[in-house]
């Protein structure tokens, strides 16, 4: 349910930055950081009876729960300013949410050689990694400095267990040369799958910078953008089956939003944000592979023309939404060959990408079972529009 929401969302967004009367407003880039104010997980301490023991005492274990979350967060956002002082924006935060448990069992276990085990060592577990929003905001004054009341909702996406909450925020938008600052107090109140410990309420400090712009033209410190829309399909299996019975999907297909700032005549910077689902299945079991994918590709145009080949190159990001998604490669290297074709403000650019991701590892840094394939190819076709 909550990746067919996030879905739709990222339809709407797209829809309305790639629109022409999307446009007429006024679309910004920037970045928001702040701080957790409360912790993610209560202290906690969870009593499980057991059986009884030869000796005729009842056996019984204890798992204490603390908090062992980042507080940092930050991440990219773009706003869209609508008229009657409103505007709507998404944020994507990365901040691991994390908790450390410890277990005690009583009575103590004896082993041979007068060993006695009463607990486990602590245990540190990543929950989530990163927090989307989109949220609403009304600006209560739209001159000097501006007052503004914000409200939304928030995802914590990550297989099986994905979290939900809505939220609301108070803030005051300044102007500090050809920036804006917005620092904003902002409450979450987070509604499903709250698991062992997880504390409901969050409060976070934040703090949104993005430049000002007084054209319809979208920019990010000084440089106009183009966004739009990238589609397509694998061209090779994302995931490698563990036994003979296991089969991956052949074709996986690719969604997502992409935004390029020219840098110079022929070379620009190109960010994408990609939703790429893998499936495994045996027999009648279906398992998902859930990934969203970050390029940041260094893209070299050859000749500014109706019909422009062009290569790119750099560093690209995973996030897996898995049972176990520390055990998989976080981060690769890409490279693409394509052809831009342009119709007036619109550009269509068909190409193939081929990744390396780095080699599987657990969370102890030790290499791991191949579950996922180093070598990735796409075909991609992106749509873009530069607002002008």
């Amino acid at each position: 349910m909550c990746r067919t929401i996030l879905f739709r969302v990222a339809v709407c967004v797209c829809w309305v930055f790639i629109s022409r009367p999307g446009f007429g407003q006024k679309v910004t880039f920037g970045a928001v950081t702040g701080l957790n104010l409360t912790d993610d997980f209560k202290t906690t301490a969870f009593f499980l009876p057991g059986g009884t023991l030869p000796t005729g005492e009842t056996s019984s274990s204890t798992t204490f729960i603390t908090n062992a979350s980042r507080r940092f967060a930050i991440g990219p956002m773009l706003e869209l300013r609508l008229p009657w002082r409103l505007s709507v924006k998404a944020e994507a935060l990365n901040r691991p949410i994390r908790s450390t448990s410890r277990t005690t069992i009583s009575p103590p276990l004896e082993l041979p050689g007068g060993v006695v085990i009463s607990s486990f060592p602590s245990f540190m577990g990543t929950h989530f990694d990163w927090q989307f929003s989109a949220l609403g905001k009304y600006r209560i004054l739209d001159r000097g400095l501006k007052p503004f009341a914000e409200s939304g909702v928030s995802f914590l996406p990550t297989e099986n267990t994905d979290q939900r909450g809505i939220n609301a925020g108070v803030g005051i938008e300044m102007r500090a040369s050809k920036l804006n600052i917005a620092p904003a107090v902002r409450y979450t109140r987070w509604i499903t799958n709250l698991g062992w410990g997880r504390a409901p309420n969050q409060i976070q400090f934040l703090v949104s910078v993005s430049e000002r712009s007084d054209t319809d033209v979208p920019k990010a410190f000084g440089r106009d953008l183009s966004l739009g829309i990238v589609t397509g399909f694998a061209l090779s299996t994302g995931l490698r089956p563990a036994t003979p019975n296991e089969h991956s999907d052949s074709i996986n297909a690719i969604g997502g939003i992409t935004v390029n700032a020219a840098l110079t005549k022929k070379i620009s910077l190109e960010v994408n944000g990609l939703y790429r689902p893998m499936h495994i299945t045996e027999g009648s079991i279906r398992n998902a592979f859930l990934t969203w994918e970050f390029p940041i590709l260094l893209k070299y145009t050859i000749n500014r023309a109706t019909v422009s080949p062009f290569a790119a190159f750099g560093p690209t990001f995973r996030v897996i939404a898995h049972a176990n998604p520390e055990d998989h490669s976080h981060n690769g290297f890409t490279a693409e060959v394509g052809v831009e074709h342009s119709l007036s403000r619109l550009k269509v650019a068909p190409s193939i990408r081929y990744t390396r991701w780095a080699r599987d590892k657990d969370r102890f840094g030790r290499a791991t079972y191949l579950s996922t394939r180093q070598d990735q190819m796409e075909l991609v076709i992106g749509f873009s529009f530069d607002g002008r």
